[in-house]
């Protein structure tokens, strides 16, 4: 491992100690925001990312779920969810995640998922690879649509998000083999690199969202993109990502823009998402520009 990514894996395994421990009790359970949930595990688990990278790199930017900025002179800035999956926490359900990536300017450098439930430690690094547990790990390939299973999850805190995420939910439906939900996408960005998913949809993750498992999958041989962009850029809301050969049918199946500036004919696309840039202080969950406020 590089000496960053085994920063990022030793803060992973801090923050997962003190969620294993809570995960069996009854967690303590704010609201966030309207739609969003907060729990006591957030904020233990965040508080030890935080020490173990703040110790090592005083200098480098962090954007974190739960504490929002810390913007520092640096190329590096740190892209930290201490649990990805809060809903799933709650309620007992062990799909649940700590993601953690570090970003050199706007190119994800070194990433970190780990499932402390099950163990399941997902790491990579630019040009080196995707791991599962120390062992190689590459995406299924599949070009058609109609045989993918695909994970969504829509932002639907506002009404028009609703519908549009309502629509988008619809059209994966009736071209897919199967749609879940499992409100966790940086553990979903992981399993498409694993084969167990083809596909992840997700009008409305940010960069603590889909930072990390956007290079694990892109190591493993997938494709990603902005919901709204055919380029990629881990500081832009919104993501598609699925196995290489199957990026391309689902934006067409979806009728967003591709790479040429063509957009099919199909769904009436979300407009209200926008490009966010580089500039980290956007990338606060509390910004209430952004809809992904129900991403927990």
């Amino acid at each position: 491992m590089t000496e960053h990514l085994t920063l990022a894996v030793s803060a992973a395994k801090a923050a997962a100690r003190h969620l294993l421990m809570l995960f069996e009790q009854r967690p303590r359970v704010e609201a966030k925001y309207s739609s969003q949930l907060l729990t006591d595990a957030d904020l233990l688990a965040e508080k030890a990312i935080l020490e173990v990278l703040e110790d090592r790199h005083p200098d480098h930017s962090i954007v974190s779920e739960e504490s929002g900025i810390k913007q520092a002179q640096s190329p590096f800035t740190w892209y930290v969810d201490p649990l990805d999956g809060t809903t799933n926490f709650i309620t007992g359900c062990a799909y649940f995640s700590v993601s953690i990536a570090l970003a050199r300017d706007d190119e994800i450098v070194a990433a970190t998922v780990l499932n402390p439930v099950t163990d399941e430690l997902y790491t990579a690094t630019r040009g080196g690879g995707s791991y599962l547990n120390g062992q190689r790990i590459q995406c299924r390939e599949t070009d058609r649509a109609a045989v993918a299973l695909v994970g969504t999850d829509l932002s639907v805190n506002k009404p028009a998000y609703a519908l549009k995420g309502q629509s988008l939910t619809e059209v994966l439906n009736q071209g897919c083999r199967a749609v879940v939900i499992n409100r966790a996408p940086a553990l979903d960005l992981c399993n498409i690199a694993r084969g167990r998913l083809d596909a992840l949809i997700d009008n409305g993750s940010r960069a603590v969202d889909h930072a990390a498992g956007s290079l694990v999958l892109s190591e493993a041989k997938g494709r990603v993109r902005n919901f709204l962009h055919p380029s990629w850029s881990p500081a832009t809301t919104g993501i598609i990502a699925a196995a290489g050969p199957l990026l391309q049918p689902l934006v067409n199946l979806l009728g967003l823009p591709d790479a040429t500036g063509t957009t099919p004919s199909r769904i009436d696309p979300p407009s209200h998402l926008p490009r966010t840039g580089l500039d980290p202080s956007r990338q606060h969950r509390g910004d209430a520009e952004h809809p992904s406020n129900d991403r927990k």
